[in-house]
């Protein structure tokens, strides 16, 4: 289909809009009629297609939001350097060019690749971008199963019993629960009944 003016549509281009916009990829439909994403999907709402998206987003909308933000703010916030922007954005991670600049590419793309409400954003590859080809919904569990944690010695909990920073920086810091992080800060004796305990677990198991 060819191209007419930059904001006129042909009857012709609203009714294929119309008929694809929830068959095919918003991508599909640019390179057919030779427009960019985004003009698709602005055409797209002012013609009524997209009602069923809507929904989609309305239901999902809120926390996704949070995930795209809390997702910018780890990589690009420098208010945030001391919690998040130092373990994702210092280390020259980024997000990619599509999810950066339009917010309702990741929208789109985290409803059509499996989101649910008890799904996390997980990097496949923990050195690589936000992007679409290193990204995945996964458990909690998963996540935290994948995350990077420090074996805990008396020393790391002399030094979170001892440290002045906020509670925040030290789950991060350390990979360790809020809960955890609690505990160490005010029971002296919780690390070693835990070494007790997990070493009766070993001879009952002998």
């Amino acid at each position: 289909m060819n191209k007419s003016t930059k904001n006129h549509y042909s009857s012709q281009e609203d009714d294929f809009i119309k008929a694809n916009y929830h068959k095919i990829s918003t991508e599909e439909i640019s390179k057919k009629l030779n427009r960019t994403r985004n003009a698709i999907i602005r055409r797209a709402f002012l013609i009524g297609a997209t009602n069923k998206r809507k929904n989609l987003w309305k239901k999902y909308s809120r926390r996704l939001c949070k995930i795209y933000n809390s997702m910018k703010d780890r990589c690009y916030n420098l208010t945030q350097r001391e919690i998040k922007y130092k373990y994702w954005g210092g280390k020259g991670i980024g997000i990619c060019d599509e999810w950066l600049n339009n917010k309702i590419a990741f929208l789109e793309w985290a409803i059509n690749n499996g989101y649910t409400k008890n799904l996390s954003l997980d990097r496949i590859e923990s050195n690589g971008n936000y992007e679409p080809n290193n990204c995945q919904w996964v458990t909690k569990q998963v996540n935290c199963s994948r995350t990077i944690r420090k074996k805990i010695t008396q020393e790391i909990i002399d030094e979170i019993r001892t440290s002045k920073e906020k509670q925040k920086v030290l789950m991060i810091k350390f990979g360790l629960s809020r809960n955890t992080i609690w505990r160490y800060k005010n029971n002296d004796n919780w690390f070693n009944e835990k070494k007790k305990l997990n070493l009766k677990r070993k001879i009952r198991k002998l």
